[in-house]
């Protein structure tokens, strides 16, 4: 099944962090940082990826959150080289 991240509410460092691994079911030793999240989110053995992931509200994000939104887009665009099964979508406005 597909799954939808909403980063609108997100508000910190922290709780972008938290929401990714709770959403992207992250093992417990998740350690919260762009390095971690790179390893977890490209091993399967790391986290349970749909074939489809939308994300919504990364406009809202970049506005708050500049650097780790810039961070998570490297990492959302790197992820078809990294696991080609999956896919990522934007909606519309949140570019």
């Amino acid at each position: 099944p597909d799954l939808v991240l909403d980063l609108a509410g997100v508000d910190s460092t922290d709780a972008l962090h938290a929401l990714l691994a709770a959403r992207l079911c992250f093992p417990a030793h998740y350690g919260g940082n762009w390095d971690a999240f790179r390893d977890c989110f490209t091993d399967p053995g790391q986290s349970d990826l749909p074939a489809r992931l939308t994300v919504r509200g990364f406009a809202a994000l970049a506005a708050r959150l500049p650097r780790d939104s810039a961070l998570l887009r490297t990492c959302l665009d790197e992820l078809p080289a990294e696991r080609s099964e999956r896919r990522i979508a934007r909606e519309a406005g949140s570019a």
